[in-house]
């Protein structure tokens, strides 16, 4: 398997820092030899097994993907970079990020919004597809939270334009989903998502997975 470049190792190590994980120890003997395709997912997609995430804290699937010539591993689970991720520096977001939140539930997009200012965030919230694309172009926020199943425009497809759009070729997508379906996940992270999220989810667990994409943006721009 190709390796990742020098600049993605070290940006996958300054998430791991951020998280206060063990990056560089992979349980279970690495990576099992056995690879299988993913049902239902583009040619060349395929799911392989024991990875530690830092994310996830644990072992778990983790699948390959093509990205022009690299092959890169993540987290079938959360969509964390796992291949070679060893080694730590400080990778920490900086202060006030804005996070603009997509989602057709009202009290999803309440409890988004309390959580997240809590925590110290800026948060701008929208109903649907069509108005999250808007206010993503009007404001530019450091990263976009995405409900996956929406009327209209659905999650998949707000990555999809968003990522067609050089002015958001680097900002943390974050898809949400209420399905325990790993074909969602990979077909998320092939429309430009950074990571993904399972609802529901402790609010611990949402500000954490934000510091690690923002920590993966901020590692990046360094190098």
């Amino acid at each position: 398997m190709t390796s990742p470049g020098p600049s993605d190792r070290l940006a996958w190590r300054d998430a791991a820092a951020a998280l206060g994980g063990h990056p560089g120890a992979r349980q279970g003997g690495g990576r099992s030899q056995r690879v299988r395709p993913v049902p239902g997912t583009a040619k060349g997609v395929s799911v392989s097994v024991a990875y530690y995430c830092p994310h996830c804290m644990s072992n778990q699937p983790s699948y390959e993907y093509s990205q022009g010539s690299e092959i890169l591993v993540r987290c079938l689970t959360c969509g964390y970079p796992v291949a070679d991720s060893g080694g730590a520096v400080s990778g920490a977001p900086g202060d006030k990020p804005t996070v603009l939140c997509i989602d057709d539930d009202r009290v999803t997009l309440k409890m988004l919004q309390d959580t997240l200012q809590s925590h110290g965030f800026q948060v701008v919230t929208a109903g649907d597809g069509s108005q999250g694309l808007a206010t993503a172009r009007r404001l530019q926020p450091h990263l976009i939270l995405v409900d996956i199943m929406m009327p209209g425009l659905d999650g998949f497809e707000v990555c999809r334009r968003l990522r067609a759009d050089p002015a958001f070729g680097e900002t943390p997508l974050i898809i949400l989903t209420a399905m325990d379906d790993p074909k969602l996940n990979v077909k998320g992270f092939q429309a430009g998502a950074t990571l993904a999220l399972r609802k529901p989810f402790e609010p611990q667990k949402l500000v954490s997975t934000i510091q690690t994409a923002l920590a993966l943006k901020a590692s990046k721009k360094r190098r």
